[in-house]
C-alpha cells in the first residue's frame, strides 16, 4: 500500500504484506533492508524511535452519535404506508396530510404518492427535501434533523442513504463518502476542527482498516487502525517533523 501527499488516496500493492510509505521517494515499512536506522535523516526529517503522542481528536460517538444517522431511515421517517387524512390539489403541486403527522407537499404519482420532487416535514420536525419514487426517498435529497442537528445531503435508495453522499453536524464535523443501504463502505474523510481523516471505517462510522490522519497542529499518522485506534503497521510524524516507524497495539508503539 502507498499514499502520496497530493491527496488522502491510498493504492494498493501486490503480496500479502504490503508496504506503507511514509513520503514519496522514502523508505518502505516492513523490509529491514530499507528500513531507515535510528538517527538517519528521511526526506531531510530526522528519524526517532520514541516520540510525543498525537493530540486527541474528537470522538463523533461522544457528540452527535452515528446512532442518529441510522434513525433518519427508521419507520418514523416512512412515509410509503402513511394513510393520508387530507388531499390538495393544485395543478401539478400535491399537499398531503397523513395520520401519522408527516406533510408532503410536492409531485406525485396517479394513484396520490409522492414521487418526483418535494418536501416531507415529519412528525418529530425532520426534514427531507429531494427526489421520491412510489412514496419513498429515491435519487438526490437532503435530510435534516432538529436536536441535534444533522444534516445529510446525498443520493437515498429505497428510503435510505445509497451512493455518495455527506453529513455534517453541528459540532463542525462531517463525514463523507459512498453509502449501500444506509451502511458506510470503502474509503471515507472524516473532517473535525482538530484533524483530518481519509481511510476505511466500519458500521460505527469509526476509523477501522488503512487510513491516513492529519491533527491541525501538522503531526500525522498513515497505516492501520482498529475499531478508531491506530493498530498494525504504522508511521507517526509528530509536528516537529520526527517520524516513528512502529508496529501499534491500540494506540501504543510496541
Amino acid at each position: 500500500l502507498s499514499e502520496t501527499d497530493d491527496d488522502c488516496s491510498v493504492s494498493g500493492g501486490e503480496g500479502d504484506s504490503p508496504a506503507l510509505v511514509a513520503d514519496s521517494g522514502s523508505s518502505a515499512l516492513g523490509a529491514d533492508s530499507n528500513s531507515p536506522a535510528q538517527g538517519n535523516l528521511v526526506d531531510g526529517l530526522p528519524v526517532a524511535t520514541v516520540i510525543a503522542p498525537a493530540p486527541a481528536v474528537m470522538d463523533f460517538q461522544n457528540h452527535e452519535s452515528p446512532e442518529i444517522i441510522n434513525n433518519i431511515s427508521n419507520e418514523t421517517h416512512q412515509i410509503e404506508t402513511c394513510m393520508p387524512r387530507r388531499i390538495v390539489t393544485m395543478g401539478d403541486y400535491t399537499e398531503i396530510e397523513y395520520k401519522e403527522g408527516h406533510q408532503y407537499h410536492g409531485n406525485v404519482s396517479a394513484e396520490g404518492i409522492p414521487h418526483g420532487f418535494g418536501t416531507c416535514t415529519f412528525s418529530d420536525r425532520t426534514e427531507y427535501k429531494g427526489y421520491w419514487e412510489n412514496g419513498k426517498r429515491n435519487g438526490r435529497g437532503a435530510f435534516n434533523t432538529i436536536l441535534p442537528r444533522v444534516y445529510y445531503a446525498g443520493n437515498w435508495m429505497n428510503d435510505k442513504p445509497d451512493g455518495f453522499g455527506a453529513f455534517h453536524t453541528s459540532c463542525m464535523s462531517s463525514w463523507s463518502g459512498k453509502w449501500e443501504s444506509g451502511s458506510p463502505i470503502g474509503f471515507f474523510t472524516f473532517d473535525t476542527p482538530l484533524s483530518t481523516y481519509c481511510g476505511e471505517t466500519n458500521e460505527k462510522f469509526v476509523k477501522h482498516g488503512i487510513g491516513r490522519e492529519i491533527c491541525k497542529n501538522g503531526s500525522e499518522y498513515r497505516g492501520y487502525w482498529l475499531n478508531d485506534k491506530k493498530h498494525g503497521l504504522g508511521v507517526q510524524i509528530s509536528e516537529i517533523g520526527t517520524i516513528l516507524y512502529a508496529i501499534f497495539d491500540k494506540d501504543k508503539a510496541t
